[in-house]
């Protein structure tokens, strides 16, 4: 009987768990749970108050700003950009009859870690 009712508990509780998920309003309600979860989330709900600027503290640079924001719908503030020279080429490097170097041949913390692969001084050192 327990095992009937465990099972007969499950069906609806996944049968409103899909209910709930295919719903057609999509889930959201006006003014339920649903609206407060997705709070965060999706389009922004337009304000009703417009927040206003006081100009008399303002500069004139600051003023010319905003007259070009107000004007354009944006302000980067910055110089226009100018060309460039190309890059350099770079010419040289390691000359074809020199044997490319090791690490170890100029770096002694290299040298101290290439000694960890020599087996006589792991021996040594477990000694």
């Amino acid at each position: 009987m327990e095992r009937l009712l465990s099972v007969a508990a499950g069906t609806v509780g996944l049968a409103v768990l899909v209910w709930w998920l295919l719903r057609a309003d999509g889930g959201e309600q006006e003014d339920g749970w649903d609206s407060r979860l997705a709070a965060g989330r999706g389009k922004p709900k337009a304000s009703s108050s417009a927040e206003t600027l006081d100009l008399d503290d303002l500069d004139e640079d600051e003023r010319r700003a905003l007259a070009e924001v107000s004007k354009k719908g944006y302000y980067h503030g910055r110089p226009k950009s100018q060309a460039a020279p190309p890059p350099q080429r770079l010419s040289g490097g390691a000359a074809p009859d020199e044997a490319p170097q090791r690490r170890a041949d100029f770096d002694e913390f290299q040298k101290k870690w290439d000694r960890f692969g020599d087996d006589s001084f792991v021996g040594d050192a477990a000694k």
